[in-house]
């Protein structure tokens, strides 16, 4: 994987202004970071801390105060010999000292890299809270897409029941067996508190992402498009550029150099401090009466604490213990990150994996459900087969649906600990929306061509034997008895002749290894219905099937 690229507050503000086009997930992350309350106090916190520099730095440079007053002098003498006198002056006094820091030890080198040290650990924490804020914004967008696409899939599959469901009441007008209405209404009754429980989901969802983004859904929510390629091809690779770039580790290396830079700051208590001084005193009539004093000094000042009870001592032992309480601390985080970032990796991997499979499945399924349907017309398949096939269909639809979210929001994940989680989304190519899609219906397969898969899953029941006589698309024909032995079925085939008389075919026809008895080539229903009755009055089971 390439060098990865950190961008400054400003560029990610202006790339996600200039690339949106409709409500997209680069919207989502450009409005985050634009306008949550908490990532722009971060933005202020950084700046405040970054003054702490500015004050630390301060200590090197020159100080120079004034001090300047006027005022009234009254000067009475009370003589034990002679008279008593009183005197008033009026007069002003102005101070100039200038102070230049020459050496302390290490003390305000240490100040300074604290400030630092401390700037940097809170820019870090503040990237973690930033990354953790737009991460649950995305996670919130990619929640709301799940739902809406589950509530598509309740509703396409409450459309394929009631299709079935006019199937059923035409069945059983003919069959006259109510069951197969029953199984459908059975599954339309479940497809609804799907549907129900999902909306209420969307709803949950849709109020989510307003709180977490704080805008409205415009009803143009999409799956995002993954750079799979940003992803490092191995987990050992991704872990070494973990440790390298994650905020928390970086946060926490931070807290160890501050912390060794206050301890700095304890050790030049041993040492003296040197400062250069310059003083100047202009006064008039307020040191002497009638008088204008000038004083000039300078001088280099040495202070060095000799003795101070062991303070010192202790305080840089403190330092020492709280500099090997952050070394521990980087392990516990260290730690921390690494098992956050394989979990995420792995949470890829495996439902990259998963959606590939799931799809296969979907698709060799829609596959054999139109053998299914074929096959259920033919009279070799139960209604109820047909109807399960359906719901296996739905239940992976819906299994994908969230598999590709666990997909898609463990790919943000993996970015988040990283810390680049804002370039994930705007760099790369998720400008517009397109549609997800399921795996597409397979067209309708002749079984001479059917997959060598498909036909294992068929097994026998696919493959039917050649007939002597077709049936004609568009007939009816009824089933009036079925044995494994096709003697017996001959000898049911030669009594059933005889009650309907010669002006009707009947055959024996293989299936599912029996031997059906089948009055063919009804030209309608009517006719169909007249010829079940007879059939019934020797074979109460017959039903009538209708011939594509």
């Amino acid at each position: 994987m390439g060098k990865k690229i950190k961008l400054s507050f400003p560029a990610i503000l202006f790339l996600g202004a200039s690339l949106m086009q409709g409500q997209t997930i680069k919207e989502v992350v450009e409005h985050t970071i634009s306008n949550n309350p908490k990532i722009m106090a971060t933005v202020k916190n950084n700046e405040a801390y970054r003054l702490y520099i500015d004050e630390a730095e301060g200590g090197y440079l020159p100080k120079l105060d004034l001090t300047a007053y006027v005022g009234v002098k009254n000067t009475k003498t009370n003589p034990d010999a002679g008279n008593n006198t009183s005197t008033t002056d009026r007069g002003y006094n102005a101070q100039l000292d200038f102070e230049q820091l020459i050496y302390d030890g290490g003390l305000t080198t240490g100040q300074i890299d604290e400030a630092q040290f401390r700037y940097s650990s809170n820019k870090y924490l503040n990237d973690s809270i930033v990354d953790d804020i737009i991460y649950d914004s995305l996670d919130s967008y990619l929640n709301l897409v799940k739902y809406k696409n589950r509530v598509a899939v309740a509703n396409e599959s409450l459309s394929v029941y009631n299709e079935y469901f006019q199937t059923a009441k035409e069945t059983a007008e003919i069959s006259g067996i109510a069951l197969h209405e029953s199984q459908v209404n059975a599954k339309i009754h479940y497809a609804n508190n799907k549907l129900y429980q999902d909306t209420n989901n969307l709803l949950r969802a849709t109020s989510s992402f307003k709180k977490n983004v704080g805008i409205d859904d415009d009803g143009k929510s999409c799956r995002p498009n993954l750079d799979v390629k940003a992803i490092p091809a191995t987990l050992k690779e991704y872990i070494d550029q973990v440790l390298l770039s994650s905020p928390k580790i970086l946060e926490q290396v931070e807290n160890i150099k501050e912390q060794r830079a206050i301890l700095n700051q304890s050790d030049a208590a041993f040492f003296p401090t040197l400062k250069f001084k310059a003083q100047g005193i202009y006064d008039k009539s307020l040191v002497t009466t009638d008088e204008q004093t000038n004083v000039y000094s300078a001088r280099i000042e040495l202070t060095y604490n000799l003795l101070n009870g062991g303070s010192d001592k202790a305080q840089s032992v403190r330092e020492k213990a709280f500099l090997a309480e952050s070394q521990k601390t980087l392990d516990t985080v260290t730690a921390e990150v690494i098992d956050e970032a394989t979990s995420a990796y792995n949470a890829y991997a495996y439902a990259k994996k998963r959606e590939a499979e799931l799809s296969k499945y979907i698709t060799d399924n829609q596959e054999i459900l139109g053998y299914y349907k074929d096959q259920f017309e033919g009279g070799t398949r139960t209604f109820i087969d047909v109807l399960n096939i359906e719901r296996d269909l739905i239940s992976a639809k819906e299994e994908l649906i969230d598999i590709q979210y666990d997909l898609d929001s463990a790919y943000f994940n993996i970015f988040k600990n990283l810390g680049t989680i804002k370039e994930s989304v705007l760099s790369s190519n998720n400008d517009t929306c397109t549609e997800t899609k399921m795996p597409a219906k397979a067209e309708p397969v002749k079984e001479e061509v059917a997959s060598e898969e498909v036909q294992a899953l068929l097994a026998d029941d696919t493959a039917k034997p050649a007939q002597t006589e077709e049936m004609i698309v568009g007939t009816y024909a009824v089933y009036f008895v079925a044995h494994k032995d096709i003697a017996d079925t001959q000898k049911a085939i030669d009594k059933m002749q005889e009650a309907v008389g010669p002006d009707y075919k009947i055959k024996v026809e293989p299936a599912r290894g029996l031997q059906s008895g089948v009055i063919y080539n009804l030209e309608d229903m009517k006719t169909a219905k007249e010829v079940r009755a007879m059939a019934r009055k020797l074979y109460a089971d017959s039903y009538i099937i209708k011939v594509k």
